[in-house]
Order: C-alpha cells, then sequence, then structure tokens
C-alpha cells in the first residue's frame, strides 16, 4: 500500500495491531540502558542516547549481537529480558498520555487490537495489567524476533484482509514489518526514532501518537 494516504480514523480498518515499546509504553530510558548493557557484556562499546535514537546499526542490540557475532537471538532476548528487569528498578516505564484512551476508543467501535512487539512477554503481560489496559487488548505477543509472520498469522484468526489491517510502530524495522506483510504501515514519532527517519521510509501515516492515529486529537 505505499503511497497511500492513511486517515486518523479509517473506516474500513478492523484491526489494529500495534508495537509497544515507543507507541504505547514510554520505556526508552530503560530499553536504551538494558541495550547499552547487553553490548557491553558482549564486548561491544556503549554509544551516545543521540546516536543510538539516531537509527545505528546496533540499535537492536540483540539483532545487532546475533548478526555480527552469530549468537543465537533467542538466547539473546531472553538475556535482554533478564537485564531490563534490572534496569527498571532503577528507570520505570510509563505508559504514553492519551494511549489509554485511544485503546479505549477503538474498543467502543468494535475493533480488534492486538500487540505484537519484541519486548520481552513476561514485562509485557505485567505492564498491560500496570496500566490498567486489560479488557481493551485482545492477544498481546511478545519476544517476537520477526514480525512478518506472525502480524499475517493475525490477519488469518480474524479473517481480514491485508487492507482491513493497520500496524503502529515507531521506527523503521516497523514499518518495513508491516510492509513486508501487506498491512497499512502506520509510524507514530513519539517513541524511539525521529520523524526524518521514518518518512525515509515512506510509511502509509505518520502521526505524533497513537491518540492522533486513531483520530482523538487532530
Amino acid at each position: 500500500m505505499s503511497g497511500m494516504s492513511f486517515p486518523a480514523h479509517h473506516p474500513e480498518v478492523q484491526l489494529y495491531l500495534l508495537d509497544w515499546s515507543g507507541t504505547i509504553s514510554n520505556d526508552r530510558d530503560p530499553v536504551y540502558l538494558t541495550n547499552m548493557e547487553l553490548l557491553e557484556r558482549h564486548g561491544e562499546p556503549r554509544v551516545s542516547l543521540e546516536e543510538w535514537l539516531g537509527g545505528v546499526t546496533n540499535w537492536n542490540a540483540s539483532r545487532h549481537l546475533a548478526d555480527t557475532q552469530g549468537h543465537d537471538i533467542s538466547g539473546l532476548y531472553r538475556e535482554y529480558a533478564q537485564i531490563f528487569d534490572e534496569m527498571l528498578r532503577i528507570s520505570p516505564a510509563a505508559i504514553y498520555p492519551g494511549a489509554a484512551d485511544a485503546l479505549g476508543y477503538l474498543s467502543s467501535l468494535g475493533c480488534n487490537v492486538e500487540v505484537i512487539s519484541s519486548h520481552p512477554q513476561p514485562n509485557l503481560e505485567r505492564e498491560i495489567v500496570s496500566y490498567g489496559l486489560t479488557g481493551l487488548i485482545g492477544q498481546a505477543m511478545g519476544s517476537i524476533t520477526n514480525k512478518v509472520p506472525v502480524i499475517q498469522d493475525a490477519l488469518d484468526r480474524h479473517g481480514v484482509t491485508a487492507s482491513e489491517a493497520v500496524y503502529v510502530g515507531d521506527t523503521m524495522s516497523d514499518i518495513q514489518a508491516a510492509r513486508g506483510a501487506g498491512v497499512w504501515a502506520v509510524a507514530v514519532a513519539c517513541g524511539y526514532q525521529p520523524r526524518e527517519l521514518l518518512l525515509g521510509q515512506q510509511p502509509d501515516g505518520l502521526f505524533h501518537d497513537l491518540a492522533h492515529v486513531v483520530g482523538l486529537t487532530s
């Protein structure tokens, strides 16, 4: 659907598939600290926050280490989850303003909402409860290393076409995953990568945050 424009609320969209970190959960600080700790434990130097947000190649330390050092990515994600728990005690995460209202609005419209994220599954489940989002999200799938087949599986489970589904995320890889699955690719600029990088991927829509995506804020 490259080149098409995704309006604030598209009446044909029945399935909203959402990233978690940087889209619903503002956990930039603990995620940054976790990625840097993981790099350091495997003999690679830390980078500054500015470099990391600018999209350097080791932005996702697990994928970077899997690609450059040949480590099993599932094992790296398990290690990441352990470190992340430690970093949350230093710098807690919080839900983005307006995110709960956006999810409630989608629920009132009868839209199906699921989360597909690389965020560790146990943390994802705990945060959904702590943010008061239970009942507003259907399936919540964390620890995902390849989002494309998971997005496609969600289409099959809900019996919707690609044009009836959107994936909303905050990184270039989120846009690429949506493209790979054939669904609407929508980005939010409140998360981990700057607007300029996201625009370079030519998403179908680019909004400030989830509330803007669903049309609660103009």
